[in-house]
């Protein structure tokens, strides 16, 4: 790769990319109250809850509108859908009514949409007053996502119970949506002021995503509504409303429509899995199953985990804009979100994930570069706790430093040591993880549906009925078609004694990070190369990139004595999006075929070519793949999982020679 190849390499995401979905800007919830001091819409013209009582509506409505609790009960899992969050009353009791009932679903998820999110302030003061739900609320609060449009996943009671926040259109986010729903709370405003959140055609994909069995309920009684719903295939009913409502409509699935499978039976093989690879995608892979109660057999080549990649000092975690918010950006703010909201929790469980919120700042080496940066933000109103536009005055009063331009702040953004976080996240089931190093996996087949792992001698070292392979580049080796090329990089430290440390990570052709264990790192060189040793003139580069962001920082003589290294390979596919999830069997594709239509290895998976942004990936993408083995609600997307599918190039290949 040459020089300037290398120069437009880490801009080219921000600039191109792969097209995604058009993004509207979110319009967050303006707090208003009516004259009686209940919350109310200006913009709908209506309340967000009974004036008889929001939770008493929330019991008699939903929860007993659907049956529940007693259609969960001893359920291995149980998944509820409402098409309106509002204040997250509903969420709330549903959440306390799960936690009081003795015969409660093993995982309750929770999805909700919302057009209008409240800004995490005003949801504060609009659920003060709610004292019977505040351990809960206090909880939601704390973990309220920023008002970016997509699907955010929240974890409480450690993971058994998930809350899937969509905030956007709901007919978009429910077409984007993969779950299989066991009941809907229609709980949208009434149906002549917010016709879009009963319309036909979102009734369809309630239709699409419903469990066999499931169920409905909603306040209103409208006659286009009950139409609606028996034209997406719902059979409704009306019963005794709540209130001065002489009404409400509860429901479930006709049986002619009933062309769902239900969720598959548990079966006999205890949840098992092989990983192979200890680095961030194997270690997130390993907590992503533990806590879902798996057992894991983690294989690491090496005599400790992360010692790839995953073992640099420090890593920058941030999100990614392009002009047209493409596939990169939006799996990486998802999962830039994900990993942070992670990190967080770790650090609440009292583990060291090694995460420093000290700010990130994409640095400008000019003004017309701070005017293509600040062009990034304009058409997405993004709100200023995820992203800032700022200028050389600015910037440098954040860097502490004199930079030669402003750019783009990320204020919740930050550092991370990749050795640390894979060590927190195998730490915390540790009766469920059996740790095999020094070990290398040669080969691996699949006889009598379990797979079995060989070592160099031919010995069988593993059977496991699932198996993942996230040892990067490794998978090449292993003999499985996958398109990835392991790119050089080589990072470089300086003590920090006696010089002045950035406050903040700064970033652009290369990164910089405040002081860490009493050094600054910076780098790193993108080399297709496979030499392993440290380079002189890779250390040149990365002084030349620290200098492009804190000019004079270094300079003759430069401090060859101090300067330490190393080097390690970033797994890249060629779209630079990573591989996640089933591998298809190695047989020929047919052009035109559909993902869902091709025949894939049983029990075969991988998480590969995290590339220079495992830190912002490995944690999300590991939870895409856990939730599908247990058949949960995806936590993003359904195109971008299939944007990031292992069988895309060989499908691609197909479509071509066609």
């Amino acid at each position: 790769m040459g020089r300037q190849a290398k120069k437009q390499a880490w801009l080219y995401w921000q600039l191109n990319g792969i097209p995604a979905m058009p993004l509207s800007p979110l319009i967050p919830a303006v707090i208003s109250f009516d004259s009686k001091g209940h919350p109310w819409s200006d913009l709908y013209q209506d309340i967000y809850h009974s004036k008889e009582g929001g939770l008493e509506e929330t019991l008699h409505v939903f929860l007993s509108g659907n049956n529940l609790p007693n259609r969960w009960q001893n359920q291995s899992q149980f998944t509820i859908l409402e098409t309106g969050f509002g204040l997250g009353l509903n969420f709330l009791m549903t959440w306390k009514t799960w936690l009081e009932d003795r015969h409660h679903p093993k995982k309750l998820h929770f999805i909700s949409l919302e057009k209008h999110p409240f800004q995490k302030r005003d949801l504060i003061d609009l659920l003060e007053p709610w004292t019977l739900l505040k351990p809960y609320s206090q909880e939601l609060i704390n973990s309220w996502p920023l008002p970016l449009p997509g699907l955010h996943r929240i974890a409480f009671n450690q993971g058994k119970v998930s809350l899937t926040l969509g905030f956007g259109e709901a007919l978009e986010l429910l077409k984007e949506t993969e779950a299989t729903v066991d009941a809907y709370y229609l709980d949208g405003f009434t149906p002549s002021r917010n016709p879009d959140l009963w319309s036909t055609q979102l009734c369809q994909q309630l239709a699409r995503l419903a469990h066999p069995q499931a169920t409905l309920a909603t306040y209103t009684v409208a006659s286009n509504v009950r139409a609606a719903l028996h034209a997406a295939g719902f059979e409704t009913a009306k019963c005794p409303g709540f209130g001065r409502k002489r009404h409400m409509l509860s429901g479930q699935l006709s049986h002619h429509y009933k062309k769902k499978a239900a969720y598959p039976a548990d079966k006999k093989n205890k949840q098992h899995a092989a990983i192979i690879g200890a680095g961030l995608a194997g270690s997130a892979l390993t907590e992503s199953l533990a806590r879902r109660g798996w057992e894991i057999d983690l294989f690491e080549q090496n005599a400790q985990i992360a010692q790839g990649a995953s073992g640099n000092s420090a890593g920058i975690l941030m999100p990614l804009l392009s002009r047209d918010d493409n596939t990169a950006s939006k799996l990486t703010r998802a999962g830039f979100l994900y990993t942070r909201q992670q990190a967080i929790r770790l650090e609440a469980l009292g583990m060291n994930p090694g995460f420093n919120a000290c700010g990130v700042m994409l640095c400008a080496r000019n003004e017309k570069e701070e005017s293509d940066f600040s062009a990034l933000t304009a058409p997405f109103s993004w709100p200023e706790a995820f992203v800032q536009p700022i200028n050389q005055s600015q910037g440098s009063c954040l860097a502490g430093w004199p930079l030669p331009a402003g750019g783009l702040y990320f204020p919740q953004a930050g550092t991370i040591s990749p050795r640390h976080y894979c060590q927190a996240l195998l730490g915390l089931y540790p009766n469920q993880v059996h740790h095999h190093f020094n070990c290398i996996v040669m080969t691996v087949k699949r006889i009598n549906q379990s797979w079995y792992l060989y070592d160099q001698s031919g010995q069988i070292i593993c059977c496991a009925p699932v198996l993942i392979m996230a040892n990067a580049a490794g998978t090449v080796k292993m003999g499985l078609d996958m398109p990835i090329k392991a790119i050089r990089g080589q990072i470089s430290s300086l003590p920090a004694v006696n010089r002045h440390a950035p406050k903040l990570a700064l970033c652009n052709r290369g990164y910089v990070t405040p002081q860490i264990d009493h050094y600054i790192h910076f780098g790193a060189t993108y080399d297709e190369i496979d030499d392993p040793d440290i380079s002189l003139s890779s250390h040149s580069e990365n002084f030349d990139r620290l200098n492009e962001l804190m000019p004079g920082f270094v300079h003759d003589p430069m401090p060859w004595g101090q300067v330490e290294g190393r080097v390690a390979f970033r797994a890249v596919s060629p779209d630079r999006l990573p591989l996640v999830g089933p591998i298809a069997s190695p047989q020929p594709i047919k052009p035109g075929t559909k993902n869902r239509n091709i025949q894939r290895e049983p029990g075969l998976y991988t998480l590969a070519g995290l590339g220079s942004r495992g830190l912002a990936w490995a944690p999300l993408c590991a939870e895409i793949i856990a939730c599908s083995l247990n058949h949960e609600p995806a936590p993003i997307e359904r195109k971008l999982i299939q944007a990031l599918d292992p069988v895309r190039f060989a499908l691609r290949k197909a479509n071509h020679q066609s």
